[in-house]
């Protein structure tokens, strides 16, 4: 097998923005070809900052996405709105802004099989049909030859979800079905391409960041062929590139020939980095603005969604130990017809911090400059979503801006006295985190606080730390102590916070710990135009477990016409 071409960047911003212009150049060139374009993406944490650059201009405008044909590599056994889908990402990134038509968006159909009780090996033969009568051209073997697949690498060496010593091999098959695997997460099934696609494509264009990627590319460049051992060789191939960066790199054999790119400047417009990268997982590309708190902070806002009439802008706010691609199950739909601006919170993600200074009235502070700038910016005051401690600190905004029209507050309401059923957490628990900071053991801050206050189970657990955005969790743990104790300032209790006048939806999950019931109750008796809701089935997270039941609650309440009372 001839060698592929091996490409390094120094950061991986670099990387994800040449894989895009990778892309939209083989993509160009198959239509001005061929008419048509087949486009094979991926999962994981891989591509979303490749979407974004894709979405964004110019390769927007120049790529011809009306002739692409949008297909996945695989896909997991669960609906399209799970935080596990790899089709989510992509919806939310990409296919908002690329118009590429929806009859040539071809997502792995899981959700319509589980409605049916069929199995991934009714989904298997039935996207493998959807293939065939896309007309495209095949290999001499028999497999079709997509213009550009982009591919991830498993630390296993897996690729799509072909892993190591995988029966797929035998199986001919385009697409096939995959059992739970036991040795890599998440545990959940899959349907699969088969692993041949990826020699027989015109161009696959392999990323991979980081530092904990090192490994792997070792083995798989230092290591003879074997692909059913390591599947992801199958892209050592002529004519596959690999684009790295620096960190990932460092694993490659001094003897494997590779081109090293000059270095890009390190900050975007904002003086920002363009991408952060914790343990190796990407957060999205620039915020779409900075802006300044009260303090000078820089306070992160990234835009998506679309407006139409009679809708106002929708301000996000996460709660502790999160950042904003909290939302990203819910704010693809939420975005249908409003303009979601999404924050980050300072201390996290992408927004700055003053760390000797903080207090829960910055908080207050930071979401009132965010809304007084974009209600500037539409002429009218914006509603806020609140989620937990993100509620609450949409509460305490509200008593220091007229920008703000109406709040959803999730769970989010003070402790209403010192009682032991009004705490959200036992009296030990944040000398135990502190103990867990003071060994920098961030894992078992994070989990300790996840399962003591929001009551997530083993379950729950598991998923989570499967989830991409867990190490960017894990890196933001230290700012949950500092948000445990601003909780017991006299500023963020009831008796201020009930002083909000603007309209209030608070929203309950009926699954919830009862602390989160009976404190969004004593908060409501005293609010001047409150309500309460709940969601039937749900907990504290009720915007990743039951995401529609979330936004139909959210989007009732805001499209209700003011009356005058409260607004």
């Amino acid at each position: 097998m001839s060698e592929a071409q091996i490409v390094v960047y120094p950061k991986p911003a670099d990387v994800s923005q040449a894989a895009a212009i990778r892309i939209g150049e083989a993509l160009s060139r198959a239509v001005a070809e061929r008419g048509v374009a087949h486009w094979v993406t991926t999962g994981g944490s891989t591509p979303g900052p490749i979407y974004r650059h894709l979405a964004d201009s110019p390769l927007r405008e120049t790529v011809p996405w009306e002739h692409v044909h949008l297909w996945w590599s695989d896909e997991r056994w669960v609906r399209p709105d799970d935080i596990l889908s790899n089709a989510l990402a992509c919806w939310d990134l990409l296919l908002r802004n690329a118009p590429i038509p929806l009859e040539q968006v071809h997502v792995i159909p899981i959700a319509p099989a589980m409605d049916s009780g069929e199995g991934p090996d009714a989904v298997a033969e039935r996207y493998a049909a959807t293939m065939r009568a896309a007309f495209m051209e095949l290999d001499p073997f028999g497999f079709p030859r997509m213009d550009v697949i982009l591919v991830g690498v498993g630390s296993d060496g897996h690729l799509f979800s072909v892993f190591p010593d995988s029966v797929t091999w035998d199986d001919p098959r385009w697409v096939q079905a995959v059992s739970a695997p036991t040795h890599i997460a998440p545990h959940v099934a899959r349907v699969t391409l088969h692993g041949a696609l990826v020699t027989a494509a015109r161009r696959p264009i392999v990323v991979m960041y980081g530092a904990p990627k090192a490994a792997i590319l070792g083995r798989l460049f230092g290591s003879p062929i074997d692909t059913r051992r390591l599947p992801a060789q199958l892209a050592r191939r002529t004519g596959a590139v690999w684009l790295l960066d620096e960190a990932a790199a460092s694993g490659i054999p001094p003897s494997v020939p590779v081109i090293h790119v000059a270095a890009s400047p390190d900050a975007g417009p904002t003086g920002l980095p363009r991408i952060q990268e914790v343990q190796g997982v990407q957060a999205m590309v620039d915020p779409d603005r900075i802006v300044p708190a009260r303090d000078g902070t820089p306070i992160a806002v990234f835009r998506s969604g679309v407006a139409t009439a009679g809708t106002r802008p929708l301000v996000v706010v996460h709660g502790t130990g999160a950042d904003h691609l909290t939302f990203r199950v819910v704010a693809p739909t939420l975005g249908i017809r409003r303009v979601i601006h999404a924050i980050d919170r300072r201390g996290r993600g992408r927004s700055g911090d003053a760390p000797m200074a903080y207090s829960i009235e910055r908080e207050f502070e930071d979401l009132a400059a965010v809304a007084e700038a974009l209600a500037v910016e539409a002429g009218e005051p914006v509603d806020v979503l609140g989620h937990s401690f993100g509620g609450r600190c949409a509460l305490g905004a509200s008593l220091l801006t007229r920008s703000i029209r109406r709040i959803v507050c999730y769970e989010g309401a003070p402790p209403r006295d010192a009682g032991p059923h009004s705490a959200y957490e036992p009296a030990w628990l944040l000398s135990t985190l502190a103990e867990d900071l003071s060994r920098g053991d961030l894992e078992g801050l994070l989990e300790r606080f996840m399962r003591t206050v929001v009551g997530m189970d083993d379950t729950g657990m598991a998923r989570f730390r499967a989830d991409p955005v867990w190490p960017l969790r894990v890196a933001a743990a230290p700012t949950i102590l500092r948000e445990m104790g601003a909780s017991n300032d006299p500023a963020a209790g009831l008796d201020a916070l009930a002083h909000a006048t603007v309209p209030i939806l608070q929203v309950l999950g009926s699954e919830s710990r009862p602390s989160f019931r009976l404190n969004t109750e004593a908060l409501d008796s005293r609010l001047a135009a409150g309500r309460v809701s709940v969601i039937e089935g749900a907990a504290h997270a009720a915007h990743h477990t039951h995401p529609h039941a979330f936004v139909r609650v959210v989007e009732t309440f805001l499209d209700e016409p003011d009356t005058g009372v409260g607004a």
